[in-house]
C-alpha cells in the first residue's frame, strides 16, 4: 500500500457534511484531516470487534484479500495468527482428502 495521499470521492448527507465543516473550523483543521482521522479511528475499532474480524479473516481464508491486505487491517501479529490458522487448515483438508482415496 502507497502512503501517497490519493483523491476519494465520497457521498455523504449535507448534515454529515455540515458537521465536519464546523468541526474543522473550530479545531482550525483543515476538513480531509477530519475524515482521515474519523477513517482511521474507525478501523483501529474494527479489530476489537470480533464478528467483523472473523468476517475479514473470511475474505483472506476464501483468497479474496492478500495477507498484505489482512495485514493493513488488523496488523501484523493478528495477520500472521490468521496465516497460521489458514496454512493448517489447508493441510488438514488436503490430509482429509488424500485419506479418503
Amino acid at each position: 500500500m502507497s502512503s501517497e495521499p490519493s483523491r476519494v470521492e465520497i457521498r455523504a448527507s449535507e448534515q454529515l457534511i455540515e458537521r465536519v465543516v464546523v468541526l474543522a473550523s473550530v479545531l482550525g483543521e483543515d476538513q480531509s484531516a477530519i475524515l482521515v482521522r474519523a477513517i482511521q479511528d474507525y478501523l483501529k475499532r474494527i479489530s476489537d470487534d470480533e464478528e467483523i474480524v472473523q468476517e475479514i479473516a473470511g475474505s483472506y481464508y476464501d483468497d479474496e484479500i492478500s495477507f498484505e491486505e489482512l495485514e493493513g487491517l488488523l496488523g501484523t501479529k493478528e495477520a500472521k495468527n490468521h496465516r497460521v490458522l489458514k496454512q493448517q487448515l489447508s493441510a488438514e483438508f488436503v490430509d482429509t482428502v488424500v485419506d479418503s482415496e
